[in-house]
């Protein structure tokens, strides 16, 4: 028959660690690592950001100086969600960047930041 266990903790002092008298804590748990954040840090906030008023600024100016193509093949999606996409149709610009971009500057004047033309 195998040995019966011991009944007090003082017996099991010496083995795998263990403090006397303690039951199941090991005596070397101050020396492990805290565990690491698996979520993701904060990001910093741009400060080139346009405010939600002149975005859609942006977009009107778009909407009202271009085309929406009539084929319905001309489709745009963007995606909005996981495995969620918006459809819309296809907007022609009928001008250069550059032309929408100057008579952006001259017609419109934004609340906060200044508009470079890589942001337009």
């Amino acid at each position: 028959p195998p040995p019966p266990p011991p009944a007090d903790e003082a017996a099991v002092a010496g083995t795998s660690g263990r403090a006397a008298g303690v039951s199941g804590i090991r005596q070397f748990a101050a020396l492990r690592r805290p565990p690491v954040p698996l979520a993701p840090s904060a990001r910093a906030e741009r400060k080139d950001k346009l405010s939600i008023a002149d975005v859609a600024k942006v977009h009107a100016f778009f909407y009202d100086n271009g085309a929406v193509s009539p084929c319905t093949r001309d489709r745009v999606r963007r995606r909005v969600g996981p495995n969620l996409w918006q459809l819309a149709q296809a907007l022609v610009a009928m001008q250069t960047m550059d032309a929408l971009f100057s008579q952006f500057q001259t017609e419109n004047v934004l609340c906060g930041t200044a508009l470079s033309y890589s942001s337009f």
